[in-house]
C-alpha cells in the first residue's frame, strides 16, 4: 500500500438507505487488474457481502471498486477500467483526487482533479470525517 486518503460521508445512491464511508488506497499492483478484483470480491464476501442477492445499489455491508490505473484502460464483461461511473461521484473523486489529483482518466483525458470541479458539491453532498486508522497513512 502506498497511500490512503481520508474517510469521506456521503448519502448512499439507490433506494433509501445509511449514508456511506467512503476511501480511495492507492497501490502497487503487482498482479493483473482481473485477479486484484477477484480479491476484492473475497474480501467483500468475507465481510458478509452477497452480491447474489442484494438490489443493485441497494444497502451492502461494504463495496470495494477498482478506480483507475494510470494510463489503462480495460473492457471486459467482468472489468471495466477506468470504473464507469468515476467521473460522475463526487464520493469516488474526492478521496482519488487526495492521492492522484493529477492523473489523467485515459478515456475522459482529463485529470482527475478537473473531473471532480465539474460536480455539483450540491448535489452531491460529501464531508471528510478523518483519517482512516490510527494514522490516515502508510
Amino acid at each position: 500500500m502506498v497511500a490512503i486518503s481520508r474517510l469521506w460521508r456521503s448519502a448512499a445512491i439507490g433506494p433509501p438507505q445509511p449514508d456511506y464511508l467512503n476511501a480511495a488506497v492507492l497501490i502497487e499492483l503487482r498482479t493483473t487488474p482481473q485477479a486484484l478484483l477477484r480479491r476484492c470480491h473475497e474480501l467483500e464476501h468475507a465481510a458478509g457481502r452477497n452480491r447474489t442477492r442484494e438490489p443493485r445499489w441497494g444497502p451492502r455491508s461494504i463495496d470495494l471498486d477498482l478506480l483507475i490505473a494510470p494510463g489503462l484502460v480495460v473492457l471486459s464483461p467482468d472489468l471495466t477500467l477506468p470504473h464507469p461511473r468515476l467521473a460522475e461521484r463526487r464520493f469516488a473523486l474526492l478521496p482519488a483526487c487526495e492521492l492522484v489529483p493529477a492523473w489523467t482518466h485515459p478515456r475522459l483525458r482529463r485529470p482527475l482533479a478537473a473531473l471532480l470541479a465539474a460536480l455539483d458539491p450540491a448535489a452531491q453532498p460529501c464531508h471528510p470525517v478523518g483519517p482512516w486508522g490510527p494514522t490516515g497513512r502508510s
